[in-house]
Order: C-alpha cells, then sequence, then structure tokens
C-alpha cells in the first residue's frame, strides 16, 4: 500500500518529500538492493543469490506490489528533489501494531537526520491518520546509528534476540524497540 504524501524537514532545515515509490526509481532503489552493507543494515539475508537475481524487471515488479500490498505502507523520500531512502510500515497480525523500518540507499546523505526526520513524520502519521496504538522497530546491534536515532524519537527498549537468518556469515544481534500513540505525543 502506498502511503499520503508527507512533507516535513531535516534538523538542518531541508525539506524532505515522502511520497509513492515510482517505476523510475527501479533503477537507484536496485543498486541499493545490490549494495552488501546496505542490506546487512537491514538485516537482509546473506542474499548473494538474491542479489545476483535481481534486475530491473524484478524491481519493477516490487515496486508495483506495493500498490497491492495491504501488508504495508511505504514512501519514497526525496532530498533536494532526489530519491535517496524509504520508509515504510510493516503491519503486525496484531490490529494497530506496525513494525518500522527506513533505508537512506544514498550513501551520499547518510548521517544527516534524512532517516530520522522521515521515520518521526510517518510516526505523526501513524499514530493519526493511521490508525495504529503501537510501532516496533529493531535495529542489528552494530548499527549505532540506527539505534541512537530510535532512542532519540523516544521509542523504548524491549529487548534483543539473534536474527533467525545468517547475515555477513553470521546470525546477528537485535535490539528492539517499540513506541506506543501515548509516549508519542509525550515525546513530541
Amino acid at each position: 500500500m502506498l502511503g499520503p504524501e508527507l512533507h516535513t524537514y531535516t534538523r538542518n532545515n531541508e525539506q524532505l518529500v515522502l511520497t509513492r515509490p515510482e517505476f523510475a526509481h527501479a533503477v537507484i532503489m536496485l543498486t541499493w538492493a545490490q549494495d552488501t552493507e546496505s542490506m546487512n543494515m537491514l538485516a537482509a539475508p546473506d542474499s548473494e543469490p538474491l542479489r545476483d537475481k535481481a534486475n530491473i524487471d524484478t524491481e519493477i515488479e516490487r515496486i508495483h506490489g506495493f500498490e497491492n500490498n495491504d501488508d504495508n505502507i511505504i514512501w519514497a523520500i526525496s532530498y533536494n528533489g532526489r530519491l535517496v531512502g524509504q520508509v515504510w510500515i510493516d503491519k503486525d497480525k496484531e490490529i494497530k501494531v506496525g513494525h518500522i523500518s527506513t533505508i537512506i540507499g544514498d550513501k551520499s546523505v547518510r548521517n544527516k537526520g534524512i532517516g530520522l526526520a522521515a521515520k518521526s513524520r510517518v510516526l505523526d502519521w501513524a499514530f493519526s491518520d493511521g490508525g495504529f496504538e503501537c510501532i516496533e522497530a529493531w535495529c542489528v546491534a552494530e548499527n549505532t546509528v540506527s539505534e541512537a536515532g530510535l532512542r532519540s524519537l523516544g521509542f523504548t527498549y524491549t529487548g534483543e534476540d539473534v536474527n533467525d537468518e545468517i547475515v555477513a556469515g553470521k546470525y546477528p544481534t537485535r535490539h528492539h524497540y517499540e513506541m506506543t500513540a501515548s509516549n508519542w505525543e509525550k515525546a513530541k
């Protein structure tokens, strides 16, 4: 499912637009899917075979699938007029619970607060118009930037586990967090 267009600003007061992924984005998104470092930070399973199978047609098919998939809500992140990442909420089996994820695929703009600003704006939407009561998140323990971002937004640490799939040759530790609608109101 495609999220509604949302606008926000980075910590440096630079505008971000969260919008629908488009077929024209496929080439850029394909480079992210083929980037080992990016996929490891997302704890995508060791997927050299998947990366080898990824091509422009499979990426266009994946983008087309966003429109018809009610299990998640996705936005493309546009910064200075160009696609730099994605943010999405996977709907949980429990009603009104979701899991938020972000990727800043454009390495030249990482660590500028873009993912944090996008995630914050999507949380605003999720707890108001989206009807969610709880949003969960996790990050690979080694991804200290993501972990610091979750904490700065006010997410509460709920524990850790070991990923059940091999990533970069090992089973990584994941740190889990959650945010409730009432805690989000207090954190803002």
